[in-house]
């Protein structure tokens, strides 16, 4: 074997376990980012570009072809957001990260925060 036949299995580990890094640093990035409330938002700018998109092609104005497609993208972007925190809440990146919900309002609730809750104000309950 040559020397760069046995140099390859150590770079490909090293380039998968850096790989495996960037991927967990993405994923609590998209943990922390607002992903409900930012897709409701583009839904409701997609409503906007669509009420304003029919009523330019009603009056023969070509511009609302543009302000169509923009609607097509903002639904799909709205609704990635929501496919994407889906996905974020079936699969947690572990025992510690905060418990997500859908209701943009409702921040995420941290275990330890529950545990330290059911003990303080539920001792009773939770001794048994």
């Amino acid at each position: 074997m040559t020397r760069a036949a046995t140099d390859r299995p150590g770079a490909s580990s090293a380039g998968t376990a850096a790989q495996r890094g960037t991927v967990q640093a993405t994923t609590s990035r998209w943990r922390r980012f607002p992903l409900p409330f930012t897709g409701y938002v583009l839904m409701l700018f997609g409503f906007a570009c669509l009420g304003i998109s029919v009523a330019m092609l009603a009056s023969g104005i070509e511009v609302g072809i543009p302000l169509a497609v923009a609607t097509v993208v903002l639904y799909a972007a709205g609704f990635g957001c929501f496919l994407l925190r889906r996905h974020l809440i079936r699969h947690p990146a572990g025992p510690d990260e905060p418990r997500m919900s859908v209701d943009p309002m409702k921040p995420a609730v941290d275990r330890h925060d529950v545990v330290r809750y059911l003990a303080r104000y539920r001792g009773a309950e939770t001794s048994s």
